[in-house]
């Protein structure tokens, strides 16, 4: 079913009608081919989604609205902390963290990396993540926040706080871990990693270590990889 993004999504028991903007009209009428009649879902980002059907006027077009429904905040609720990677790979970063099911990303400021990301790039990463979302059928959109150091991010109120380390050993019982927490915050740093004065520090904030495999990653390979298994042991 094709899914279009909406500001709010309404009871359809007080507002039956809802106009698409004219952007995803024009994806709905012209990209998809859409016609009158044709099943759709509308989404607002915020957890609120409705099933209706499609009545285009011309180059716009509204939903019929029938049943809505209301998808919880999943638990755990995931953040990862991430050394953003330059240009094109932070985009694929963001765009792989919406599939796997990454609540946040926490832009962080490292010692061997600190990209900014400027407004026009962070309007990039919402468009990105919401059309993820549309294509994986997730309501709540991926947020990404305003850079910050990696310090601040640990400091956040996660009852679980794992840093990716090569060579270090896999903490005892995590998927039992992962699937007791409420919040769960994964770090993962740039090329190169985390210093070791990062690792000690993030160790007396309460996080673990957390080899991701033998292998050395890519960032976004990294994030993506953290997330994928956080996710499988706990699907939220």
């Amino acid at each position: 079913m094709a899914r279009f993004f909406v500001e709010s999504v309404p009871d359809p028991q007080h507002a039956p009608r809802i106009a698409l903007p004219r952007a995803e009209a024009h994806h709905a009428l012209r990209a998809r081919r859409l016609a009158d009649g044709d099943a759709v879902e509308v989404f607002d980002g915020t957890g609120r989604a409705a099933t209706g059907v499609l009545r285009p006027a011309g180059r716009e077009a509204a939903v019929e609205l029938a049943a809505l429904r209301v998808t919880p905040e999943p638990r755990p609720a995931l953040d990862v902390a991430v050394a953003l990677p330059k240009a094109s790979r932070a985009e694929h970063l963001i765009d792989q963290l919406s599939q796997l099911g990454a609540d946040r990303v926490l832009p962080a400021e490292t010692a061997r990396a600190s990209v900014k990301p400027r407004d026009g790039k962070r309007q990039r990463f919402r468009r990105i993540a919401v059309e993820a979302a549309k294509q994986c059928g997730r309501d709540r959109l991926l947020a990404v926040a305003d850079p910050a150091p990696l310090a601040a991010w640990l400091e956040g109120d996660h009852d679980l706080r794992l840093i990716a380390a090569a060579g270090a050993s896999a903490p005892a019982s995590l998927p039992e871990s992962v699937r007791g927490a409420k919040r769960v915050l994964v770090a993962i740093g740039p090329e190169g990693g985390f210093r070791d004065d990062e690792l000690r520090a993030a160790e007396d904030a309460g996080a673990r270590r957390w080899p991701l495999g033998p292998l050395t990653m890519r960032v976004e390979t990294a994030a993506a990889a953290a997330a994928a298994l956080i996710r499988y042991w706990a699907p939220g």
